[in-house]
């Protein structure tokens, strides 16, 4: 009945393809699934189909200079994407990874506070203070978390009480503060 439905439409809707692509899916045909899912993309070229598929060929760039391009060009493309927050995460992992330091701190600093995850540039800051390496990027890097908590809107993956866990967050990025700081000599 799907087809028959899909076709008595004049113009299908991409509702009407979402709909008709997760019976199809639920049913085990994956084939019609997902050449349903190829239509709603040339129905809403800036659709949710499309937005999924550049944002999961950004992630799976293995070319570290070409992700970082791919990556501007989906910001600029899609600046109010549901997958930029975790594209964002997962660039500055690279950059860190890539040991872009100085790269890893521009980056940080133009990103929206939405987009930036306070703990991970403790655990990055913390390790560069730790290992004696980029101790003023490592500083600037915690400067950058400790701001942000400051503003911060409870995250969604935190259950309990926002306070007091921001209390707590406040405590580790503090200690890695004062870690860079002495690593440097800035007793």
């Amino acid at each position: 009945g799907i087809e028959t439905y899909l076709a008595s439409r004049p113009t299908p809707t991409t509702a009407d393809l979402t709909a008709a692509s997760q019976l199809y899916e639920s049913m085990g045909d994956f084939p019609k699934a997902n050449a349903l899912r190829e239509q709603m993309k040339t129905l809403d070229p800036a659709g949710s189909m499309v937005l999924k598929d550049r944002a999961t060929a950004v992630r799976n760039e293995p070319n570290w200079e070409r992700k970082k391009t791919a990556y501007l060009a989906y910001q600029k493309e899609f600046p109010n994407s549901t997958y930029l927050p975790a594209l964002t995460v997962m660039m500055t992992d690279g950059y860190f990874k890539n040991n872009d330091i100085k790269g890893l701190v521009t980056f940080v600093e133009q990103q929206p506070v939405s987009h930036t995850d306070v703990m991970m540039l403790n655990s990055m800051a913390f390790q560069l203070a730790d290992e004696r390496r980029s101790l003023p990027e490592s500083e600037q890097l915690i400067t950058r978390a400790l701001s942000i908590l400051k503003t911060q809107a409870k995250p969604a993956n935190v259950t309990g009480n926002w306070e007091t866990e921001k209390q707590n967050r406040q405590r580790q990025l503090m200690n890695t503060y004062a870690r860079s700081l002495e690593q440097q000599g800035k007793y």
